[in-house]
């Protein structure tokens, strides 16, 4: 008897250890999305003991991993990348920081030597802020400032959404069913009129923005916040520069009834 209790508690402990060792074989979850944020800080002066004559100065995410393919994480840190540069107005390599901030402050001191000091500082400034990172999607914003001469800078702010383990951009018809459409435009002209305070009752083209045949678009450059979606237009893009650019968001309580069920964000939906 004794033998036999001895063989089964062997048994027992070499099934238990067969387990674990099943276990550790198994291929690790996938890591889960995570990102640092970055600072990059350059300026030139001629005299180093006054205010920096022209800088560049950036603050965006890197992502180090995410939960799908590589693919996913080489489109999230691509996209920040080029949205830096791009913004700059610069010809600099995408991607390229380093040269980016080189180049503008060359640029400054070429027009320095040339024609004297400008009457104002040249700088680009840009924050890239990630506004959402669940449900598979990642959504962020570009809100990017600069000077380099003239009358006036420039500002813009980009949105992006991001199908964070494929890597491919989404658009407002990967998010929202074909049929709410409609009653998107609605909410939507309705929260425009509200955050530049027009009357309800007059044509937008009659208030000083301009649509095609007078009817109200929804900007393509949208992005996903804890609120809900938010839409946002530049200066220019729909009525005169001197207006100003025009933000507003549309609340989940609002669209949540309209989310494609094939969408990531599906989750968001209300129980049927």
């Amino acid at each position: 008897m004794r033998a036999l209790a001895r063989r089964v508690l062997l048994t027992t402990a070499a099934i238990a250890t067969l387990s674990l060792a099943c276990a550790k074989r198994e291929d690790p979850a996938p890591p889960a999305l995570r990102w640092e944020m970055r600072d990059l800080q350059r300026s030139w002066s001629a005299d180093t003991d006054t205010t920096s004559e022209v800088w560049v100065s950036l603050h965006y995410p890197e992502f180090l991993s995410v939960a799908g393919d590589s693919t996913a994480l080489d489109s999230l840190n691509r996209w920040v990348k080029r949205t830096l540069v791009a913004a700059s107005m610069t010809d600099s390599t995408p991607g390229d920081l380093e040269a980016l901030a080189a180049q503008m402050i060359a640029n400054y001191q070429d027009v320095r030597e040339r024609f004297g000091t400008p009457p104002a500082p040249w700088f680009y400034e840009n924050e890239i802020r990630v506004t959402w990172d669940t449900l598979d999607v990642v959504s962020m914003v570009s809100s990017a400032d600069s000077y380099t001469g003239g009358a006036h800078g420039a500002a813009i702010t980009v949105w992006v959404v991001i199908d964070a383990n494929r890597g491919r951009r989404l658009f407002l018809g990967d998010l929202i069913t074909p049929a709410a459409r409609d009653t998107l435009l609605i909410l939507g002209e309705a929260a425009f009129r509200r955050a530049r305070g027009l009357q309800p009752e007059l044509p937008l083209n009659q208030q000083g923005f301009w649509f095609p045949d007078d009817r109200f678009r929804l900007t393509p450059n949208f992005g996903i916040e804890r609120k809900g979606l938010a839409f946002h237009y530049n200066s220019g893009d729909v009525g005169p520069f001197a207006s100003g650019p025009t933000s507003f968001t549309i609340p989940w309580d609002e669209i949540a009834g309209y989310i494609r069920p094939d969408a990531p964000m599906r989750f968001l939906r209300p129980p049927s």
